[in-house]
């Protein structure tokens, strides 16, 4: 499941470079749709290593993964 997810975020980021900007909701709206199916059929402990993973990602400067993002992954 790493590299799935990995693979998703890496094209995100991408592909919204060159068009809307990493910065952009589109880049954030993206990975989370991009993940959701990944998160929802994880284990607990794969989940925490996923909202690890989109922590440290909002961390970075440009990247506008939202606040609630497990609330957006689990519905």
């Amino acid at each position: 499941m790493n590299q799935a997810v990995e693979k998703v975020i890496y094209s995100a980021l991408s592909k919204n470079e060159r068009a809307a900007g990493i910065g952009s909701s589109a880049t954030a709206y993206e990975i989370i749709e991009g993940v959701k199916p990944y998160y929802q059929s994880a284990s607990e402990t794969e989940r925490q290593a996923l909202l690890e993973r989109l922590n440290k990602l909002k961390a970075e400067p440009g990247v506008p993964i939202p606040t609630n993002i497990e609330q957006l992954l689990s519905s």
